[in-house]
């Protein structure tokens, strides 16, 4: 597949009213040409970052402390629900604001101050976009209860923010990555196995178009046994245009996949 490139300028994307719904900001193109898959920031999104640019001179995310990933049907049953709907805390950061109001590895985050989420990309999304120091209500499901507890947004550190080149990579791809925990391995079936486990994947993004879905595992990048995250990324920072992937799903297969 051809590889995700940046749009020559960042045009507004419009609806048939002529309203602007978005800024393109890149394009999946077979030909090369402006033929293919748009990418763009949602326009509510891009007001807010302006704002941002105007009254701070930066831009300033909110900050829950939490790694999580999209809940699958097979997770969603493993943790005694009947739908598919939220997101899992795969881990909580120690003395982040998540940590300080009580979330814990394991809850299923179902609603964000009122509002449903619908997946990782959705939470995420709308933690970055809550001013620091906002007190938000987050709805859990823990043990078969829900509970509501109370946090205050901090303000994502600048480190954080900073994203080395390698998971700037990841993001653009469209898919994320985790350890295989022991746990992990015992409910996907990969007791035997090494490597990084998919925790997410973005709809429509060029990992999905090459076929990765949640709860793969990646065992080797190009040709390179990877053990952890950390060796994936290392794995992946060598990568030039094209990434081969060894990746085995439940069953035990194992096939290839090129990403962009």
């Amino acid at each position: 597949m051809p590889p995700l490139t940046p749009a020559i300028r960042a045009a507004p994307l419009l609806n048939l009213r002529g309203e602007v719904i978005g800024i393109n900001t890149a394009i999946f193109s077979r030909s090369g040409g402006y033929m293919g898959i748009g990418f763009a920031i949602p326009i509510n999104m891009a007001k807010v970052i302006q704002q941002q640019l105007i009254t701070r001179g930066k831009v300033v995310r909110g900050y829950l402390g939490v790694h999580i990933q999209d809940l699958t049907e097979d997770l969603a049953k493993s943790f005694g629900l009947e739908r598919s709907e939220g997101v899992l805390v795969a881990d909580v950061i120690k003395d982040s604001p998540a940590d300080k109001a009580g979330l814990k590895r394991g809850d299923v985050i179902v609603a964000f101050d009122g509002t449903l989420v619908k997946d990782a990309a959705h939470l995420r999304n709308t933690v970055s976009l809550t001013p620091p120091g906002t007190k938000a209500t987050v709805t859990v499901v823990r043990n078969g209860r829900q509970l509501e507890l109370t946090v205050t947004i901090g303000e994502l550190p600048e480190e954080m923010a900073a994203a080395p080149a390698e998971e700037e990579l990841l993001e653009r791809l469209g898919f994320a990555v985790q350890d295989l925990t022991p746990e992990m391995a015992e409910r996907f079936g990969y007791e035997e196995a090494e490597g990084v486990i998919v925790s997410e994947v973005e709809p429509g993004s060029p990992a999905a178009m090459a076929g990765l879905r949640p709860g793969m595992l990646i065992r080797e990048v190009n040709r390179t046994p990877v053990r952890n995250t950390e060796a994936f990324l290392q794995a992946l920072a060598k990568s030039k245009e094209r990434v081969l992937l060894l990746v085995e799903y439940r069953g035990g297969h194992s096939l290839h996949r090129h990403s962009p």
